[in-house]
Parts: structure tokens; sequence; C-alpha cells
């Protein structure tokens, strides 16, 4: 593993730190609502697309780069790979459910 890759597994190890920190919090009644659910998806879709990264990278960049034109070198290549990767998975999968706020039906006072 060289170092591109590392930095590729740090990512998803942030956000499942970010889960962690914020499953602890929660468990000890802190002020702060932040739901560790949330960061565990999101690390959990960045460690499959990791994964799909190193796949690429692996067995496939190599040859793929050959066919191009000689522009860019392969590190080049390697590096926009995880950015390319998440963002063609992200059109794969889909986004987020929105989120709305619903409105809040009180009883109107007479005065």
């Amino acid at each position: 593993m060289d170092f591109i890759q590392f930095l590729w597994l740090c990512i998803p190890a942030l956000y499942f730190l970010i889960a962690l920190w914020s499953w602890l919090e929660k468990k000890g009644r802190s002020v702060k609502k932040q739901n560790p659910g949330d960061f565990f998806k999101q690390g959990s879709f960045i460690v499959l697309a990791v994964i799909a990264a190193f796949v690429i990278d692996i067995y496939f960049l190599e040859s793929i780069v050959g066919v191009l034109p000689d522009l860019m070198p392969l590190l080049f290549y390697r590096i926009v790979l995880l950015p390319i990767t998440l963002f063609l998975s992200s059109l794969l999968i889909g986004g987020s459910k929105t989120q709305s706020l619903k409105k809040k039906t009180h009883a109107k006072r007479k005065r």
C-alpha cells in the first residue's frame, strides 16, 4: 500500500471516528444533537467507494491510462480516481432523502 491508498483509507476512518464520537455524546446525554447513524452510513458509502477505487487502481488504471493520450502522468490519474469514483457511485446510488420541516399546528389563542 502506498501513500495515496493510505490517504484513501483515512477518509472513511474519519467518518467512523466522528460517528463514534457522536454516539458517545449521545450516550453521555450531551446537549448537542447529532445522529451517529448518518455518519456511519456516510462512512460505509465511502468505504465501498474506496474499495472500488482500490480495485480500479490495482487492476485497471494502468491499462486505461495507456489508452489515453500521454498528457498527464499516472500519479495524476491515481489522485483523481477516488473523487471520480465517489461522484459516479453517488450518481448510481442517488442522493439521500430530502429533509423537510413539518409545520406545527397549534391552536390559536383568542385575545
